[in-house]
């Protein structure tokens, strides 16, 4: 794992983590909505890069990450959009001339 920012992580075992279902059944509730969104997210982003352009998915990270925007290096958004840090450039300078 690596972050951009000083980060505090909390990481918890397997092992322990099923006792803690176990053990109190309000926790399976919310280890089950976290994994629930988590599969949407995935689901979604798998979808985008499928069937939409770079254009459409670089729409949508504006979007959705504005508030981190300026935080992020561009190759990581390349990355993340599916397209090399060079396109990323030539797809930014067409909003800019737009």
């Amino acid at each position: 794992m690596e972050t951009l920012e000083d980060t505090d992580v909390l990481y918890i075992k397997h092992d322990d983590l099923m006792i803690l279902f176990k053990k109190n059944h309000a926790w399976e509730s919310v280890g089950r909505k976290i994994s629930d969104i988590n599969f949407i997210v995935s689901k979604d982003r798998l979808r985008s890069m499928m069937n939409d352009d770079a254009i459409t998915r670089y729409k949508r990270f504006l979007h959705s990450y504005q508030n981190i925007l300026h935080r992020i290096p561009q190759n990581i958004i390349a990355s993340y959009v599916g397209i090399t840090p060079q396109s990323l450039s030539r797809l930014k300078k067409g909003f800019d001339n737009a």
